[in-house]
């Protein structure tokens, strides 16, 4: 997604150096531009990643020996059919604007490259992806309090030392849901009412991109203070970085 935007950022200042920034294209065009073509998949499967996470976090604290027997399988499905929903979404999109293929602004902001009907199906995609993924890291975490609890009642230090370990990280992703929730849902619901029966303003979709990639930011920020093992892994894989 982050090259997608900087190739964008390139395209349009090309334009601007070529003095073409008022001019107009075809819709179709704005559909097949290399920017709009990596977008139109990586903006809705950021959140549904998100949800597909969730729903695996779940799936592994529910039903702990069907998720250890058959975790490959689950993952392969999640995966799959969460691919499968964005290429139909986005197939159904690019006919639209192939069918109502109207002129806009030649800078081709990528709501701009779709029918009206469709941002607000991107949208609400992102958003309903969004916030299920927090609501299902919140049941997540209940879950996990509820067993630690049965654990400590126990007093098996092993299972007590892995449960901890297991709560901790189900806290740390519990941080980030809620971090997306006021860096990612609320941005996208600003841009799902702000969408007109034309066109979302370019001001509104530029705003919320930026506050957007705030939302990966504080996720980097929230994993690497709380998770030990991450950060000592990320440290590994760049000593040169880290360790000066």
């Amino acid at each position: 997604m982050g090259f997608a935007i900087t190739l964008a950022g390139a395209t349009r200042n090309a334009q601007i150096f070529l003095g073409n920034q008022n001019d107009t294209v075809s819709r179709i065009i704005c559909v097949i531009m290399p920017h709009n073509v990596i977008l139109a998949w990586t903006e809705p499967m950021t959140a549904i990643s998100m949800l597909v996470v969730s729903i695996d976090r779940l799936i592994s604290i529910v039903k702990p020996i069907l998720y250890y027997k058959k975790m490959l399988n689950i993952q392969h499905y999640l995966i799959a059919g969460s691919n499968l929903s964005i290429l139909l979404l986005i197939s159904a999109s690019a006919l639209c604007s192939y069918l109502n293929n109207v002129k806009v602004h030649s800078f081709c902001w990528t709501p701009n490259s779709r029918c009206p009907i469709f941002n607000r199906i991107f949208y609400g995609t992102r958003i309903s992806a969004a916030t299920g993924s927090v609501i299902l890291y919140i049941v997540t975490l209940f879950i996990v309090r509820q067993y630690s609890k049965r654990i400590k009642e126990q007093q098996n230090s092993g299972s007590v030392k892995i449960n901890k370990r297991q709560l901790n990280f189900t806290k740390t992703v519990g941080l980030s849901c809620f971090a997306t929730a006021g860096l990612y849902v609320l941005p996208m619901i600003v841009a799902f009412y702000e969408t007109s029966d034309e066109i979302i303003p370019n001001s509104v979709y530029s705003i919320i991109v930026i506050i957007s990639f705030l939302n990966s930011f504080s996720k980097t920020i929230i994993v690497g203070c709380r998770s030990h093992e991450i950060r000592e892994a990320v440290i590994d894989l760049m000593p040169g970085a880290f360790r000066m």
